[in-house]
């Protein structure tokens, strides 16, 4: 891209700033913005830019989950069309975070119940020059489980607009803020408290063999095709480079909408 063009793309991402309104943008208050043209804040339907650096809580994070993620070109597609089957009644959030290191970038945005696209400008990515490697996506909504409600996943698909989204399967990032041994999947139906169903995993604790996991570089894992359609369990969980256990992150999956 030009730097004439870059800087055409940098203007028109701040204007978006100034005419924000609020509206379903959900903005993380726990997120410092960056003294930055670009910071995060609201924009319009979501809340998007780029914040100052936090203090990770946790040794790995599942970064996205996603059917589809097509690659694009924030310079020449001027939206990305995000879609989804949610079977629910409450809405979905959308957290689509930045998975390099030192680049502090987020979005979220909430959707109704009813919806199932979203059209997202890419203004800031084109700004940031983010591509689809830089970037890790995933969406939510709660579902009652028992006395209470659960945090079901659902995978996107992103696409540029026009495109058929169609996938077999799911595509996993791991982010590791630390160095790793191993990674392991666990991953099974569940019951609708959200449990994993007792004898029914098809992977426990399975390693996934990449030898080594620098710290701060994307973990690119595939997930099969989750049949029968439904609720299903995952656990990923890690090991330290000095062969201490590094602690697990575990979500539930809907596969029912795809």
């Amino acid at each position: 891209m030009s730097h004439a063009r870059w800087l055409r793309t940098l203007l028109a991402a701040c204007l978006g700033l100034s005419q924000a309104a609020v509206g379903q943008a959900v903005c993380d208050s726990t997120l410092t913005p960056a003294k930055n043209p670009l910071a995060y804040g609201p924009r319009q339907d979501r809340c998007e830019g780029v914040y100052a650096v936090g203090v990770a809580g946790t040794t790995l994070y599942i970064a996205s989950l996603t059917s589809r993620f097509e690659d694009y070109d924030p310079a020449s597609d001027p939206t990305l069309h995000l879609s989804w089957t949610a079977p629910t009644t409450a809405p979905l959030f959308i957290l689509v975070r930045a998975i390099q290191p030192d680049v502090y970038y987020r979005m979220d945005t909430q959707r109704p119940a009813t919806a199932t696209g979203y059209d997202w400008p890419t203004g800031i990515l084109s700004a940031l020059r983010l591509r689809r490697q830089d970037l890790g996506a995933l969406a939510w909504t709660r579902r009652k489980a028992g006395p209470g409600y659960v945090r079901v996943h659902v995978p996107l698909s992103i696409t540029r607009p026009g495109t058929q989204a169609s996938s077999n399967g799911y595509s996993l990032v791991v982010y590791p803020v630390r160095d790793l041994q191993e990674v392991y999947l666990t991953l099974g139906p569940a019951d609708s408290l959200g449990r994993p169903k007792p004898g029914q995993l098809f992977k426990r604790q399975e390693p996934q063999q990449q030898f080594f996991y620098p710290a701060e570089r994307a973990v690119r894992l595939t997930l099969p095709r989750l049949d029968p359609p439904g609720l299903y369990y995952l656990q990923v969980s890690a090991k330290l480079a000095n062969g201490s256990p590094a602690g697990a992150e575990d979500l539930l999956i809907d596969s029912s909408g795809r």
